[in-house]
């Protein structure tokens, strides 16, 4: 699945009740993600048309989420692109559309809120601000838990504090995308998501197949040259 970029933000500003006369204003907005090469792929140049797959859908459709928060694009950027591939995979396993089991039978959830404790002034702290702060910056809790998770045994996130949060609910901001897309571009949402699942998967066994590798290369060489 691929969508133009007039597909894009027809599609985006459905998701998030434009108006019609809102849409200049609305691309406007999200020119600033693309000036920060966001999501990675969509600038393609001068005299090559954008063309944006459902990995890139999904990543604007959570920015538009932190956007509406307040987040600032180069904060929102730095969250999700530092994050990405681990927010993939519960994005995706939030799509699944009926209960899913571990290898030994357990039944998961689905129903999943991605938390991050945003920190605006960050810049301005006495500890500063790093290329590194915003990696494993997102935390995935079961929505059934998140009493528990705010309660008294709240942790410490990775950059903010634990008593400020921002709560996003993958499971109906995934819905609506489905909805959107089948509503508004008539596009085979469940089809777009099982064949981006099965890239995922065939990257991972890649990437698997390759550390694997690696790894035995490294053992036969230390046998044939073992350390004194």
């Amino acid at each position: 699945m691929t969508l133009t970029y007039s597909e894009l933000i027809k599609l985006l500003a459905a998701m998030n009740g434009i108006a019609d006369e809102s849409e200049g204003a609305f691309k406007a907005r999200l020119r600033h993600f693309q000036r920060l090469g966001f999501p990675r792929g969509s600038n393609t140049g001068k005299g090559r048309r954008a063309e944006y797959d459902l990995d890139m859908v999904m990543q604007l459709a959570l920015a538009i989420e932190f956007m509406q928060a307040g987040v600032s694009p180069q904060r929102t950027v730095d969250l999700i692109s530092k994050n990405w591939l681990e927010t993939r995979i519960y994005m995706l396993f939030a799509a699944a559309p009926g209960e899913l089991k571990s290898d030994d039978g357990r039944v998961l959830s689905n129903e999943l809120a991605l938390c991050v404790s945003p920190e605006s002034l960050r810049d301005l702290s006495t500890d500063g601000e790093s290329e590194i702060d915003y990696y494993e910056a997102f935390e995935f809790v079961e929505v059934s838990k998140l009493p528990a998770f705010f309660g008294q045994d709240a942790i410490n996130p990775t950059i903010g504090v634990f008593y400020r949060w921002i709560v996003i609910l993958l499971r109906p901001l995934v819905a609506i995308l489905f909805l959107r897309m089948e509503e508004h571009l008539n596009i085979d949402a469940e089809k777009a998501f099982s064949e981006l699942q099965s890239n995922v998967e065939k990257q991972a066994k890649l990437i698997e197949e390759g550390a694997r590798a690696i790894n035995e290369t490294l053992a036969k060489r230390n046998d044939q040259h073992p350390q004194t």
